[in-house]
């Protein structure tokens, strides 16, 4: 597809041919992943609270007393030497998708007890084939062993083999008041240096279940949290803990979300004993309310090995339709607020927190890629069995499971599109990569079909965003293509790449454009995206777009 006018500003031999901060990206060789999570849900729900009752009050842990770190509002190295952060691997399958794929990536946490023992988040720790954490932004690698989890609560407890004792925190005692200070601590974005953002509670005390986890008394507060901040530390003014962050999102500066010290407490002694605390082992996410493929339930990205689910045979790539009798996923509490479709952890964890994670409770899945039906007990005295074949009508890479993963021929550009664009199509050039995914690239060429354009160059090998994006509007609008209100040269970032995207609306043919023009954070790629379809001036809610730029690189 070429825009007209683009193409004579090029200083390099040019070939023919836009949000919320969860997904992982693939490694590669220039690539290393943040944890960034997409928050779906958040609204009152009781679910947790005849379990947690009288968790107010604060039980005697790790991590409290006169011996923990301190901050004095100046200098924040004690605090700083007590967050340490997270590197994994692993291998996971994502929502709509059938391949699995080897990840890389980095979240954050921090000591309460002298003796190693940390706090993290579920996502960050679950799954992974290796672990290691940095303390305090340090270089020295440190192994680590998961003590417990809870997927439900999205938090994870886990012991670091350190040589000598190590600095701790302790815990907020008393009310945790709306207005009151608060510094958001990690490593984001995958960067080593040690990072501390302020601000203040939002809302305290708020009960919110999201597509990941189900909150009784969580903490939303201005505090920036980025990819990367997973699991690390909401402290106060005097530098004693009252959440543990999991989310934040960057286009709403009031949208970064934590799970309170009292969801916390009264089970962090069981999970330093090594038991679970509603969890089947599983690293999970709620299927959006409106799935392309009709998918409805909770998908299974990752299983720890020897967990509950492992030895119920659930495999990652699985759906969790129903568990114990009860359909699974439905729109979360947040949905409205957030402007997202995802679904919601919340049934899920209320039949764990009636039945209990050690009973056999009946599951049926859905596993894509064989398209078939399967059921039996977790807990029970077997594996699932398959009871019914061609769900769907098809079987493993027949079956409409959504999004698939393509690259260009060189590998500088990888993206994962709808499984239907099929034509596709590399054209290579001395400095620039061009990647074309469609379900018709001639139609697409003429704005008629839905696709996606990719360009890789050298960093600012075309100019800087704001020049090339500048040209491509001009082509849009040169094309009958009308700029959608408030969607023109809009920041764009990631966490990966910073610049600018645009949307185009009613163009000649009926389609809508997204324009996207970045340069990679580490300075060693730019390039653009061009994404053709039907999605008015919605494009930041629709699921296509979400998952291209979710999941693209460029180098």
């Amino acid at each position: 597809m070429r825009i007209p006018s683009f193409e004579p500003q090029r200083t390099l031999p040019c070939p023919p041919a836009p949000g919320t901060s969860r997904t992982r990206r693939p490694v590669s060789a220039t690539t290393t992943r943040s944890v960034r999570r997409p928050l779906t849900a958040v609204a009152a729900t009781a679910l947790l609270a005849p379990a947690f009752a009288g968790c107010s009050l604060i039980p005697s842990v790790g991590g409290g007393g006169d011996a923990s770190v301190t901050y004095d509002g100046k200098d924040s190295s004690a605090v700083q030497s007590a967050t340490i952060q997270f590197s994994g691997q692993g291998t996971f399958i994502e929502p709509d998708t059938l391949d699995p794929a080897e990840y890389s990536w980095s979240g954050s946490g921090f000591f309460i007890t002298p003796d190693g023992i940390a706090v993290t988040n579920n996502h960050v720790v679950t799954g992974a084939g290796s672990l290691s954490v940095t303390i305090g932004g340090e270089g020295k690698s440190y192994p680590v062993r998961v003590l417990s989890t809870s997927e439900c609560l999205d938090i994870a407890v886990v012991q670091v083999d350190v040589d000598d004792p190590v600095p701790y925190f302790g815990w907020a005692k008393g009310e945790i008041s709306t207005g009151s200070e608060v510094y958001a601590l990690g490593y984001p974005l995958g960067d080593p240096t040690f990072s501390m953002t302020k601000g203040a509670v939002v809302k305290a005390d708020y009960a919110f279940d999201t597509f990941d986890n189900v909150v009784e008394h969580g903490i939303q507060s201005d505090a920036t949290i980025r990819g990367g901040n997973s699991g690390g530390p909401l402290i106060d003014s005097e530098g004693k803990v009252v959440a543990v962050n999991f989310y934040g999102n960057d286009q709403i500066a009031t949208s970064n979300y934590a799970i309170g010290r009292d969801d916390v407490l009264p089970v962090l002694d069981d999970l330093k004993a090594g038991k679970s605390v509603l969890s089947l082992g599983l690293n999970l996410a709620a299927l959006t309310t409106d799935d392309p493929y009709g998918l409805s339930g909770i998908w299974v990205q990752s299983v720890a090995a020897g967990s509950a689910a492992d030895k119920a045979g659930i495999e990652p790539g699985d759906v969790l339709e129903k568990l114990g009798g009860v359909t699974l996923a439905g729109p979360s509490s947040l949905s409205q607020f957030e402007g997202t479709t995802e679904g919601t952890m919340k049934n899920y964890c209320d039949v764990l927190q009636t039945k209990g994670v050690d009973a056999a409770i009946e599951v049926e899945v859905y596993r894509p890629s064989t398209d078939e039906l399967l059921e039996g007990e977790v807990n029970g005295s077997g594996e699932i069995e398959v009871t019914q074949s061609g769900v769907y009508g098809g079987g493993g890479n027949d079956v409409p499971t959504g999004y698939t993963t393509v690259s260009s021929d060189d590998g500088r550009i990888v993206v994962s599109v709808p499984a239907e664009w099929t034509d596709q199509a590399t054209t290579p050039g001395s400095g620039e990569t061009q990647l074309q995914v469609s379900t018709d690239l001639n139609s697409f060429g003429a704005l008629a079909a839905e696709g996606v354009e990719l360009h890789a160059t050298a960093y600012q090998a075309l100019g800087t965003p704001s020049d090339v994006i500048a040209t491509l509007d001009n082509g849009l609008a040169g094309v009958g293509c009308s700029p959608a209100s408030g969607q023109v040269d809009q920041a764009y970032d990631d966490g990966y790449y910073t610049g600018l995207w645009s949307v185009f609306t009613g163009c000649s043919t009926g389609a809508d454009v997204g324009v996207v023009v970045v340069d990679s954070v580490d300075g060693s790629a730019s390039g653009y995206l061009i994404i053709v379809g039907t999605f008015g001036e919605a494009a930041t809610s629709d699921p296509t777009v979400i998952q291209i730029l979710n999941t693209f690189i460029l180098s």
